[in-house]
């Protein structure tokens, strides 16, 4: 719990990810895909092109909001929070589930 991203809890490490929701507050059209440098370098080596593309791509507002999100992110811990309180409510959690069919 507390991590950027959920693959970070997992035994791996990804070359590739993609993110949306979150980055756009679950308001804006955001998403993005975010690659290590060697993935990068060999599309770029290749074919040139690393085509995602939609219509609305690179909007100005949807940026601005993941923006403003990454920014209340970073500002109040968020992350850091979670890595702190998350074990106490996941414990909690499960004390009123047990006994529970949920």
């Amino acid at each position: 719990m507390g991590r950027w991203l959920a693959a970070h809890e997992l035994p791996l490490d990804p070359d590739i990810v993609t993110i949306g929701k979150g980055l756009g507050a679950g308001y804006a059209p955001l998403a993005a895909v975010l690659c290590r440098q060697h993935v990068f370098d060999a599309i770029a080596g290749g074919s040139r092109e690393f085509d995602l593309g939609h219509t609305w791509d690179g909007a100005p507002l949807p940026c601005a909001v993941g923006l403003a999100v990454l920014d209340v992110i970073h500002e109040r811990r968020l992350v850091e929070r979670v890595r702190e309180r998350g074990p106490r409510l996941l414990d909690e959690l499960r004390a009123s589930l047990q006994g529970s069919s949920i």
